[in-house]
């Protein structure tokens, strides 16, 4: 995780994850595809306001989604309340079968 401190105040960072995983299951095909997921996300107390952005390099393997909640309210799924403190988030990836 990375924080470029670019919000006046509070949190903000990118997550970048990347994997390989195989093309098949048939025997003999080793090849494979890389798949990066990117997270960024912000918690701010004064200018701006709070966000949360994760995408993927390969929506067609994998389905993915985010979770968001501030301070014990409800959680909310790919939406990111503007205010409130503090965030809390929750990054799902499931693949596409």
């Amino acid at each position: 995780m990375k924080d470029p401190s670019i919000a006046a105040a509070g949190s903000e960072g990118t997550v970048t994850y990347h994997v390989v995983v195989p093309n098949s299951n048939e025997e003999g095909d080793n090849s494979t595809t890389d798949v990066t997921f990117i997270a960024r996300f912000c918690d701010s107390y004064s200018v701006g306001n709070n966000y949360c952005y994760f995408s993927t390099s390969n929506p067609e393997l994998f389905a993915i989604y985010f979770e968001a909640e501030i301070d014990g309210g409800d959680w909310h799924k790919n939406f990111c309340p503007d205010s409130g403190h503090p965030l809390h988030l929750k990054f799902f990836v499931h693949p596409i079968l």
